[in-house]
């Protein structure tokens, strides 16, 4: 994080102490096509700038689906990286997928779900991330959790919420 970010981060992280308002950093998924291109791939970089932030409105909104992706594509344990973060986290994007990384220039949902990669946003339980221990790593979360998933697999939401 340069300075400049930081004092941007930190500024808006004032107007939110004085509207109430939390900012959130989202851990960014990889890609296959581009290297470590933002410290966000890394749950555990992202971490370490907002404790280095240090300032109580600013936290993390975890993408459970990023957080898989990343782990898969640079090799760190993925449930270590979500208790990591656990004590930061304000916000949770839950969704699904198989941990295959695609490239920035694969757009066609169709056929990445065909292929199983990428991003895919499908309901808990359709895919391979360990959703029951991710919710034992947040078992002192209590902040808002979204079901973030296309609305191709709407039918299977309720699968999901079962």
């Amino acid at each position: 994080m340069n300075l400049r970010e930081e004092e941007a981060l930190l500024s808006l992280a004032e107007d939110g102490e004085r509207l109430d308002v939390t900012l959130c950093l989202e851990n960014a998924r990889p890609y296959l096509d581009s290297g470590f291109y933002c410290y966000a791939e890394n749950p555990f970089r992202l971490a370490g700038r907002v404790r280095t932030l240090n300032h109580p409105r600013i936290g993390i909104t975890l993408d459970v689906g990023h957080a898989y992706l990343s782990a898969k594509r640079y090799g760190f344990d993925f449930l270590e990286a979500v208790r990591s973060v656990a004590p930061l986290v304000k916000h949770v994007h839950l969704h699904d997928n198989f941990g295959r990384v695609c490239s920035s220039l694969e757009k066609k949902q169709i056929e990445l779900f065909a292929l199983g990669r990428g991003d895919m946003h499908l309901p808990i339980g359709k895919g391979e991330i360990p959703v029951e221990e991710v919710f034992s790593a947040l078992c002192d979360y209590s902040g808002l959790l979204i079901n973030e998933i296309r609305h191709r697999y709407l039918a299977w939401a309720g699968d999901a919420l079962g």
